[in-house]
């Protein structure tokens, strides 16, 4: 009883700094108790006591008041002025907003570096490719084997510089000794022969055709060939020469057998045609070759020919064509009419009767397009 005495007048004597915020009614309690605890009286200490914890829940009460009065206070006071919440409120945003912007810009740069080494390497590569074709092409030019050649190129027939790897092949198809060469590197950078590439095929027929020229103009005696009058030299070009020239006309009668994917013209100037079959051909609005030799024309429209005073045919049964327009068919029959020691590349037999009896199917067939044409106010059709 002693010992809670003892610790009650303790407590008592250590509240005065805390009662400066006491409510009178707990200042009261606690003067009430501190004369009670000095009796000495256990029934005085707990009455004591009652009083000081009764005392502690006003002041609790009236502190919660007071703390409630206080949030109450601060929430009706104005909130501060200008652009200071809107910042504050704006500033985990930006935070977030900037460690975006910091992750897409790392990103942006890895690929823009990333990019950057494969275009660097892009262009490493073609400077590599193009060194190794300026290197082939030296080659070439010193090489006199022609093997070589051929296999150095075939390792540029794809890729950017297969163009330039064709025109090479092509220099050298021209100027090759060897018409077996002439066949390898036609098979291996003309070939397929279509319409998409058929002018390479007409300039590589007119250069050959051109070159065999003077030889043929030299062996030109008295109205016939004389190959006698030519040197050694001469005649095994004129024999390579026409042979190639045979070889390209063929690959040329291949195609021009075909139906035509294009209503333009073919120029067909300064070459020549030799023992080739055009039977069914669609020639019509050609530019006239410069030479026929032992040309089948059975079935071959030669409607619409422009140039065609040029021409020169040998052996060719040109009046088994399928049609023929007056001009034309005029000058053929001045100029190139049948006659008996005359030769043919053609499967129906040419006699005096066959060339009458087509000589009057052409010009019924010519006349009529020529009168239909009257009719309607326009041209012959030559397509």
């Amino acid at each position: 009883m002693r010992r809670r005495l003892l610790v009650l007048s303790l407590f008592s004597s250590l509240l005065p700094a805390a009662r400066a915020q006491s409510s009178p009614d707990a200042e009261r309690l606690r003067a009430k108790a501190n004369v009670l605890l000095q009796s000495g009286s256990s029934a005085d200490a707990a009455e004591a006591a009652g009083m000081l914890d009764k005392a502690s829940e006003i002041e609790a009460r009236a502190a919660a008041t007071l703390k409630t009065q206080a949030e109450w206070k601060k929430l009706q006071e104005p909130a501060p002025a200008g652009w200071e919440p809107f910042v504050i409120q704006l500033t985990p945003f930006l935070s977030v907003l900037t460690v975006m912007l910091t992750l897409v810009f790392n990103s942006y740069q890895t690929r823009k570096e990333s990019q950057q080494k494969r275009e660097e390497a892009v262009r490493q590569a073609a400077a590599d490719e193009e060194k190794r074709f300026n290197d082939a092409i030296a080659l070439i030019q010193k090489t006199e084997n022609f093997s070589p050649a051929v296999a150095i190129l075939s390792t540029f027939a794809n890729g950017p510089f297969a163009p330039q790897a064709r025109q090479t092949a092509v220099s050298l198809l021209l100027s090759t000794k060897s018409y077996d060469n002439f066949v390898t590197l036609f098979n291996s950078y003309v070939e397929p022969v279509s319409w998409e590439n058929v002018k390479q095929l007409l300039d590589l027929l007119r250069s050959v055709s051109t070159a065999v020229g003077p030889i043929l103009t030299k062996a030109w005696v008295n109205n016939m060939t004389d190959l006698s009058v030519l040197t050694p030299a001469e005649m095994d070009n004129y024999t390579l020469m026409t042979q190639e020239r045979t070889f390209l006309g063929t690959k040329l009668a291949t195609l021009l057998t075909q139906s035509r994917t294009s209503p333009h013209p073919l120029d067909l100037t300064n070459m020549g045609l030799d023992a080739i079959d055009l039977t069914g051909a669609d020639l019509r609005g050609c530019m006239a070759p410069k030479t026929w030799d032992c040309v089948n024309l059975d079935d071959t429209d030669l409607r619409g020919f422009v140039n065609f005073q040029s021409s020169w045919f040998f052996n060719t049964a040109w009046w088994h064509a399928r049609r023929i327009d007056t001009p034309f068919l005029e000058y053929l029959m001045a100029r190139f009419p049948y006659t008996e020691t005359q030769r043919a590349n053609s499967r129906i037999a040419i006699s005096a009767a066959d060339y009458q009896r087509n000589l009057t199917r052409l010009r019924a067939l010519a006349e009529e397009a020529g009168a239909d044409a009257a009719k309607s106010g326009t041209m012959p059709s030559s397509m």
